[in-house]
């Protein structure tokens, strides 16, 4: 069967009990899973240095967060209404989060002591505000975090849990429902003014404010999407054909297209989110898999690919070889981080939280 984890991930358990149901939701993190492969191979093109990976595939981004969106609401909407507060809710998203933020700075700060383009000291004042998730390289204007450059979108997605827990605790669900279309008119404007919309929160202070944007869309959508049961009321479609569009709408080779990004961050992406909750899905052990690795390997290909590229400088070796071999190495790195640090931090973090609670209990 699958079980909503306290993190708010869809755990795969074996049983008599799994449903159709329960294992198109896990499809969803394969999908998640299929687009941080997608954003290693095209930050693999550009560290490398050649052609083959379209600037859409940053759009990745966007489908994360309309994921989120989706599975914070489905594994907390009803708990926010009742019995848990806002602290206890950032609480738990911060032991799913943090251990891999921090493990991506620290990846963040040995790839730049070996690629050796920064000065210790501001090796050393990346890695602090890092892991504090201050954006510190909006002060010279270029990359937001450019110790390990994916960082970006974490900042936005903790900023869209707060909103998302405080309004579930304060207002009433409609009120979220007449916010949707705002949000959306806010984010094609910023899209427009930017000329598209992957440069959004990445970099530079007006840009990165417009990221406030690009996650409060695709979060909020998501949210409602599950609050509507929107994935009840569409066809299932087989997951393999769902993961190959979500694939063609990233690959699109499309250069800097204000117009084809809106359509996929407004339309195309939140829509495969919808249908992928209601695809007919096989091979649940293999999608299961590819979401468990897509977090860890979303933070760890920045920094691997960087040393991959410095090492094999000069070698003679294809750089599309090499840029494989990066991603291919990623992918280890990721299980190995997921397997001995992740899961069993996230585990100990998780049993202290509930002994504090229970003490706390027990004495008032």
């Amino acid at each position: 069967m699958v079980v909503v984890q306290d993190d708010g991930r869809f755990q795969l358990r074996w049983g008599p009990s799994m449903t159709d149901d329960r294992a198109r939701f896990v499809f969803l993190d394969g999908m998640r899973g299929t687009a941080a492969l997608a954003v290693a191979w095209l930050h693999a093109t550009q560290i490398f240095k050649f052609g083959g990976a379209p600037d859409s595939i940053a759009l990745a981004v966007d489908f994360f967060f309309c994921l989120s969106g989706f599975v914070v609401a489905y594994a907390y909407d009803g708990r926010l209404r009742s019995d848990m507060d806002v602290k206890t809710f950032m609480t738990r998203r911060m032991i799913r989060l943090y251990p891999m933020i921090f493990a991506g700075v620290v990846l963040g700060v040995a790839a730049a002591l070996v690629v050796q383009t920064r000065g210790l000291g501001e090796i050393a004042a990346l890695g602090v505000t890092g892991t504090l998730l201050i954006p510190l390289g909006l002060v010279d204007g270029h990359l937001a975090y450019p110790i390990n450059s994916p960082m970006w979108s974490l900042f936005f997605e903790l900023f869209a849990c707060l909103a998302y827990a405080i309004g579930a605790r304060v207002f009433a669900p409609k009120w979220a429902d007449w916010l949707l279309a705002p949000l959306g008119l806010l984010l094609c404007g910023a899209i427009f003014a930017a000329g598209d919309a992957t440069s959004l929160g990445v970099s530079g202070v007006p840009h990165f404010i417009a990221g406030f944007f690009r996650v409060a869309y695709p979060f909020l959508a998501g949210v409602l999407f599950f609050r509507w049961s929107l994935h009840r009321r569409v066809p299932a479609i087989p997951a393999v054909f769902l993961a190959l569009v979500l694939l063609g709408v990233l690959f699109m080779p499309i250069h800097a297209s204000p117009w084809y990004d809106m359509a996929a961050v407004i339309v195309l992406l939140p829509g495969l989110v919808i249908l992928g909750a209601a695809a007919k899905v096989s091979a649940v052990a293999f999608w299961d898999l590819l979401g468990r690795l897509s977090y860890p390997l979303y933070l760890v290909h920045y920094p691997v690919l960087k040393v991959v590229e410095h090492v094999t400088q000069g070698s003679g070796l294809p750089a599309q070889v090499a840029a494989i071999g990066a991603v291919i190495l990623s992918i280890g790195v990721a299980h190995l981080a997921l397997t001995l640090y992740d899961i069993p931090l996230r585990k100990r973090l998780t049993d202290q939280v509930r002994l504090r609670n229970a003490r706390v209990a027990a004495t008032s």
